[in-house]
């Protein structure tokens, strides 16, 4: 079991470019593959575990903000 995991990666308001052919983002977060590929990361991790992005000004507005905060409630409704 993994207490944190840190994605570097490209990133831009509200989107990280983690996934070949599909950016995470807001729009994105209810796609079958990308819940598929969530579910295994949370899978892996302990309670309480960390997810950390280095990925430039993804946060940087409240869009961003918005899908971190989608992201991490996608990931706890997993764990």
């Amino acid at each position: 079991q993994i207490e944190s995991i840190t994605f570097i990666t490209d990133g831009w308001s509200g989107n990280i470019g983690l996934i070949q052919d599909m950016d995470v983002n807001s729009a994105t977060l209810d796609n079958p593959l990308m819940i598929n590929f969530w579910d295994r990361i949370s899978t892996s991790l302990v309670s309480g575990a960390s997810v950390n992005f280095l990925a430039c000004n993804v946060a940087m507005d409240a869009d961003g903000q918005m899908m971190l905060t989608d992201l991490k409630a996608l990931l706890d409704s997993r764990g």
